[in-house]
């Protein structure tokens, strides 16, 4: 209505919508109605704590404040979520979601953060792995991220003292992945 009829009075429409608390008319709202207050339509975003609207709203508005609709992301500490918005959202800080999904202590989340986002700093992921002394994912670290140190996370392995990880690191961690891991 306020997109197609001139001289609809876009405030009193965009209020009535924030009222309703409807992330998706909310998004619609800032995407399709010019004139439409972002700054203001973005905070009832955030009070919906909708993730999949607050990720969609940082990637599709115009003039949407990506650093805001960040922190609010990690405010809610879910590491998937920080994951996905890392994957999604171009201009994220990298460095930032990463801290944060560390601080999660989500294993798995970590893990595919290191291999999946474009930016991450291996390294720094992988002593958060280690750090959990979870054999499996050390191995699946070792397995499936590029740029993994292969002697440290072997180091790590045999720490954990859990022979089936152990039997699988040596067997399936390949020598070409040692050497190409170390050039």
């Amino acid at each position: 209505f306020a997109r197609d009829v001139k001289g609809a009075n876009i405030e009193k429409l965009e209020n009535a919508i924030i009222e309703t608390n409807d992330a998706m008319y909310i998004y619609q709202f800032a995407t399709d109605v010019k004139g439409a207050n972002i700054e203001k339509l973005e905070n009832a975003i955030i009070a919906t704590k909708l993730v999949k609207f607050m990720q969609e709203f940082a990637k599709n508005v115009k003039g949407a404040n990506i650093e805001k609709l960040e922190n609010a992301i990690i405010e809610l500490k879910n590491a998937r979520d920080i994951y996905k918005f890392a994957i999604a959202v171009k201009g994220a800080n990298i460095e930032k979601l990463e801290n944060a999904i560390i601080e999660t202590k989500n294993v798995e989340d970590i893990c595919i953060f290191a291999r999946d986002v474009n930016g991450a700093n291996i390294q720094k992921l992988e002593n958060a792995i280690i750090e959990t002394k979870e054999p499996f994912y050390i191995y699946f670290f070792a397995l499936n991220i590029e740029g993994a140190n292969i002697e440290k996370l072997e180091k790590a392995i045999i720490e954990t003292k859990d022979a089936e990880y152990m039997y699988k690191f040596a067997r399936d961690i390949k020598v070409e992945q040692k050497i190409e891991n170390y050039r």
